[in-house]
C-alpha cells in the first residue's frame, strides 16, 4: 500500500481465516520491516461433534463411568473454556470445562438395573447419552412357587428367583433342578431350566401317593429347596361288586371303599340300610361303621331271608351314596314233580318236565338234569342230554320216533330219579296200495291185489276193506270183495284176468278213508309159432358173401293178443357150427333181425326162438362174391427149353372157390413151345388152375393168356441166356384205384396184395427215387396172400405213384411194379 504523505502512514485490514491459530504478517518499505501477529481464537460453540462413554453404553450397576462430549464452532474448530451443564437423574446438576474441546464427566452408576439418561448442554446445543445398567453377578435364589400343599396328581409349577446382590433380577441363567425322596423320584428326572426375567420354573403332575415331594434348585453355589404336600384328592365311594347272588338264608360280608381316583384313603362314616320292600326278612350286622384309614373301606355283614328274589342294600357317607344288589338263589335241590303227556301220536313234538324246589319250597334254576332214552324206541331218536332248570323246572322238548309202542326218558339229578313213559299211537290212518299200485299180470292168469291201511309213517291200523271191479278189457272175477287187515294192516284179494290184454281197474274202499284204485296191465301170453308170422318180405333163399339180410317176424299169444315186450334170440347156425346170436327185443308185437353173412359161402340156417320156444326158422344159401383172377407170377425170367409152372386162381375176395373153367393160350413165342401138363377146370378144393409150359429153344419173351369168363391175366416168361434169370412177383389189383374201390365188398380196403406164398414173407416197398418206405417182415400169408393197406412206416396213405414190391419167402425174391392211383 502506498504511505499517506499528510499523515506518513499506511494501513490494510486483514481477515483471519476459519481456522483457529497465529496469524503473521510482515510489513517492508525498502529495508526496513515490521511484523504483526494476530491470535484466531474459536468462535462461539455451535456443534457437539461427538460423544464417549468409558467403558461402554452398557456396564453393570454400581460401575464407574466417565461421559465425554466435543464441541467445534461453525468452522470445527475445538471450543475451549467452555462450561457444560451435565444432567442425570440419581445425579445432581453439575457443571465442567471444556479442555481441548472437550468437557468430561465421571460419575458412579445406581444399583438399579435398567436404563441410564445423561443429557450435556452448552447454550442452546444438548447431548443425550444412554447407557445401560445390567445386573451384577447373581447373588441371591429365592423361592417363589405358591400354594405347597395340593392334591395329588396336580399339575405343579416351581419357581425360583435369580438375583444380584442388590437384587436385580439376573436372566439367561441355567438353573438345575434336582428330585429329592423316592416320591419324587418316582415321577421326576433331573432337568434344567432358563432364568426369564431372573425367574426359573418347572411343571410337573404329583405322584398318585400322598406325602411330601421335594424338588431343589441350583446354580453355582446358591440353592433352593422347594417342598410341596400332596393330599388326597377328592374322596370316591367304591364297592367290591353292584351285584351278586348268594343262596336264600346265607349271609355275606358287603365291603365299599372311600378313597380319592388314585386310592388314598378318605375318612368317614358310613350309614347302612336295607331297602323295601324285601323278598323275606334280612338282617343287617350294623348301621354304622367307620372308614378305615389304612385301607380306606368298611364291610359290614347282610344275613338274606328265605325267600329268593332281590335283596337291595343303601350305603351313605357324606354325600356320596351307593346301591348293592344281592340276588338270592335257591338252594340245593329237596323235592322234585314230573309233568308230561302219557299218550301221544307218533311223530309229534312231546315236552317233559320236572320241577325241582328247594327246602324252603323255591323253585331251583340253574341246574343241570341228566336225560337219558330208556329202551329201543327212545335210543333211536334222542341221545343222553343235559338241560338246565329255567324257574325251577327243567324242561326236554323232543319229537316222537315213527314207530308206535313205549319211549320211555329216565330224568336224573344228584341220585334222584324219574321216568317218564310215553305210549306213541299211530297217526291218522290211510289207504294206499302196496307197491306202486300198477301191478303186471298175464291174460288168464290171477293177480294178488294188496293195499295197506297205515299212518304216513307205516303204523298199522284196523279196517274192514271192500273191493269193486272197475273198468276191464274181458271178464274177469275176485276172490274176495271184502277182507279185513292183519297185525301189518294188509288186506288182499285176487283177481283172475279175463283173456284179453289190457288195463284192469280194481277200487278198494274203508269207511272213513280215501278209495285208492289199483291198476292190472294184463299182458299177452306166452307167443306161440301159430301166431308168429313174417312182416314185409319173407327170408331170401341166397345172399352174398358178406352181404346183409333183414327179416322181421309179428308175435301173438295162444289169445292172439301181440306180444309187446321181450326179446327174440336169433341163432345163427353154419352146418353144425353156431357162428352168431343176436338178440333184439320186440317193439309193438315185432322183432326185427339184421344180419351181416359171414365171409364164407355155405348154406346158414336162421332160427328164432322165444326163450325155449321156436317161433320160426329159415336158411339161406350164401354164394361166393365177385371172382377175382389171380396167377402166381406175371413176368418170369427162364433159361430156354425150362418147364415153367403156370397156376391161376379164381375166387373172391374172401378165399371162397367160383367153379370155371380155364383157356390157357400161347400169344407169342421167339421159337416152339408146348404145353406139358394143362388143367382146364378149376378146382373146386383149391379154386386153382394149373399149366406147364416148356419153354422153346431160343431166348425172348413167351407170352401165354389165360382166361375164365371176361377175365384174364397174361404171363410172360423171358429165355435169357444162363445167370439172368428171376421171378416176377403177383400183384393185385394193379393199378390200386383209390377212388373207384368197392367200400361194399371189401370194406377193409383200399390195399394191394401179393402173392402166392406157402410160408412167411418178408415185403419191401419202394417208390421210384428208389426210397424205402414200407417194410412187413416175416408176415403170414392169408390164404396165400400177403395184403399192403398203402401206408408207409409212419401210418401216412401213400401218394399216387408207381412203386416196386419185392418180396423174399423160403429164399426165393420176386419182383414186380404196380401204380397207386388216387
Amino acid at each position: 500500500t502506498d504511505v499517506d504523505i499528510q499523515t506518513g502512514s499506511s494501513s490494510i485490514t486483514l481477515t483471519p481465516g476459519t481456522r483457529s491459530g497465529v496469524y503473521v504478517v510482515r510489513a517492508s518499505v525498502g529495508t526496513l520491516t515490521a511484523t504483526f501477529t494476530i491470535t484466531a481464537a474459536p468462535d462461539e460453540p455451535a456443534t457437539i461433534i461427538n460423544t464417549a462413554i468409558t467403558p461402554g453404553t452398557t456396564a453393570m450397576v454400581g460401575s464407574q463411568m466417565v461421559v465425554s462430549i466435543g464441541l467445534s464452532d461453525k468452522y470445527g474448530n475445538q471450543a475451549t473454556t467452555t462450561t457444560v451443564t451435565w444432567q442425570s437423574q440419581g445425579i445432581a446438576a453439575t457443571t465442567t470445562q471444556t479442555m481441548n474441546g472437550t468437557a468430561n464427566l465421571g460419575f458412579t452408576l445406581g444399583t438399579r438395573s435398567g436404563v441410564y439418561i445423561v443429557k450435556a448442554q452448552v447454550g442452546t446445543l444438548t447431548a443425550t447419552i444412554t447407557i445401560t445398567a445390567i445386573p451384577g453377578e447373581p447373588a441371591i435364589m429365592t423361592i417363589m412357587t405358591t400354594g405347597t400343599v395340593t392334591g395329588v396328581i396336580s399339575q405343579v409349577e416351581l419357581r425360583v428367583g435369580l438375583s444380584d446382590q442388590w437384587g436385580n433380577p439376573v436372566a439367561t441363567k441355567t438353573i438345575s433342578w434336582q428330585p429329592i425322596g423316592s416320591l419324587t423320584t418316582q415321577i421326576l428326572a433331573a432337568t434344567t431350566t432358563q432364568t426369564i426375567n431372573g425367574t426359573a420354573s418347572l411343571t410337573f403332575t404329583l405322584g398318585t401317593k400322598t406325602g411330601e415331594y421335594i424338588v431343589r434348585a441350583s446354580f453355582e453355589t446358591l440353592t433352593a429347596t422347594i417342598t410341596i404336600t400332596a393330599v388326597p384328592g377328592i374322596p370316591r365311594l367304591s364297592q367290591s361288586f353292584t351285584h351278586d347272588s348268594r343262596t336264600v338264608g346265607s349271609g355275606m360280608s358287603l365291603e365299599i371303599g372311600y378313597r380319592d381316583e388314585s386310592g388314598n384313603p378318605g375318612s368317614g362314616t358310613v350309614e347302612w340300610s336295607l331297602i323295601e320292600p324285601l323278598p323275606a326278612a334280612a338282617f343287617l350286622s350294623a348301621t354304622f361303621t367307620t372308614i378305615n384309614p389304612q385301607t380306606g373301606s368298611s364291610t359290614v355283614t347282610l344275613t338274606l331271608g328265605t325267600k329268593t328274589g332281590e335283596y337291595m342294600v343303601r350305603l351313605r357317607i357324606g354325600a356320596l351314596t351307593a346301591t348293592i344288589t344281592i340276588t338270592a338263589l335257591p338252594g340245593e335241590p329237596a323235592t322234585t314233580i314230573t309233568h308230561g303227556p302219557v299218550v301221544a301220536v307218533v311223530n309229534s313234538q312231546v315236552e317233559l318236565r320236572m320241577g325241582l324246589f328247594d327246602q324252603y319250597g323255591n323253585s331251583v334254576a340253574t341246574t343241570t338234569v341228566n336225560w337219558e332214552p330208556v329202551g329201543t324206541l327212545s335210543s333211536q331218536i334222542l341221545a343222553a342230554t343235559t338241560t338246565q332248570t329255567t324257574n325251577g323246572t327243567a324242561t326236554l322238548g323232543f319229537t316222537l320216533g315213527t314207530k308206535t309202542g313205549e319211549y320211555v326218558v329216565k330224568a336224573t339229578y344228584d341220585g334222584r330219579i324219574n321216568t317218564f313213559t310215553i305210549t306213541a299211537i299211530h297217526g291218522t290212518p290211510l289207504l294206499f296200495p302196496v307197491g306202486s299200485g300198477q301191478i303186471t299180470g298175464r291174460v288168464g292168469e290171477g293177480c294178488l291185489l294188496e293195499v295197506k291201511v297205515c299212518d304216513e309213517y307205516g303204523n298199522p291200523a284196523t279196517a274192514t276193506v271192500s273191493w269193486e271191479l272197475g273198468l276191464t278189457p274181458a271178464t274177469a272175477t275176485l276172490s274176495a270183495t271184502n277182507t279185513i287187515t292183519d297185525e301189518s294192516g294188509k288186506a288182499r284179494t285176487t283177481i283172475i284176468l279175463g283173456d284179453t290184454s289190457g288195463t284192469y281197474t280194481v277200487r278198494a274202499k274203508a269207511d272213513g278213508l280215501s278209495d285208492t284204485v289199483l291198476q292190472i296191465i294184463a299182458m299177452a301170453g306166452t307167443p306161440t309159432e301159430s301166431n308168429t308170422t313174417w312182416v314185409g318180405p319173407p327170408p331170401p333163399a341166397t345172399a352174398t358173401a358178406n352181404g346183409t339180410i333183414t327179416v322181421a317176424v309179428s308175435i301173438c299169444d295162444g289169445y292172439e293178443n301181440v306180444v309187446k315186450e321181450g326179446a327174440v334170440n336169433w341163432v345163427v347156425i353154419r352146418g353144425t357150427n353156431t357162428v352168431a346170436t343176436i338178440t333184439t327185443n320186440i317193439v309193438e308185437g315185432k322183432a326185427e333181425f339184421y344180419c351181416k353173412l359171414g365171409t364164407i359161402a355155405g348154406t346158414y340156417t336162421v332160427n328164432a326162438k322165444f326163450g325155449a320156444i321156436l317161433l320160426k326158422s329159415f336158411s339161406v344159401r350164401v354164394n361166393p362174391g365177385i371172382p377175382i383172377l389171380f396167377q402166381n407170377f406175371t413176368t418170369k425170367t427162364c433159361l430156354p427149353g425150362a418147364d415153367i409152372p403156370l397156376e391161376i386162381g379164381y375166387r373172391d375176395a374172401f378165399g371162397n372157390v367160383v367153379n370155371g373153367t380155364v383157356t390157357w393160350e400161347i400169344m407169342q413165342m421167339p421159337a416152339t413151345a408146348s404145353w406139358s401138363v394143362i388143367t382146364p377146370i378149376i378146382n373146386p378144393q383149391t379154386g386153382s388152375s394149373t399149366a406147364t409150359l416148356t419153354v422153346g429153344s431160343l431166348t425172348g419173351a413167351y407170352v401165354v393168356r389165360a382166361m375164365v369168363g371176361s377175365l384174364t391175366v397174361s404171363f410172360t416168361i423171358t429165355a435169357l441166356t444162363e445167370g439172368g434169370a428171376s421171378d416176377e412177383l403177383l400183384i393185385y389189383p394193379n393199378p390200386v384205384k383209390v377212388q373207384e374201390w368197392d367200400k361194399f365188398t371189401y370194406p377193409d380196403g383200399p390195399w394191394v396184395k401179393f402173392g402166392r406164398f406157402d410160408g412167411q414173407v418178408t415185403v419191401r416197398i419202394y417208390d421210384v427215387s428208389g426210397s424205402l418206405i414200407r417194410i412187413m417182415e416175416n408176415v403170414p400169408p392169408d390164404n396165400f396172400f400177403v395184403k399192403w393197406d398203402l401206408k408207409n412206416d409212419d401210418g401216412v396213405q401213400v401218394n399216387s405213384g408207381i412203386y416196386l414190391g419185392i418180396t423174399i419167402a423160403n429164399g426165393k425174391k420176386m419182383i414186380g411194379r404196380f401204380a397207386v392211383i388216387r
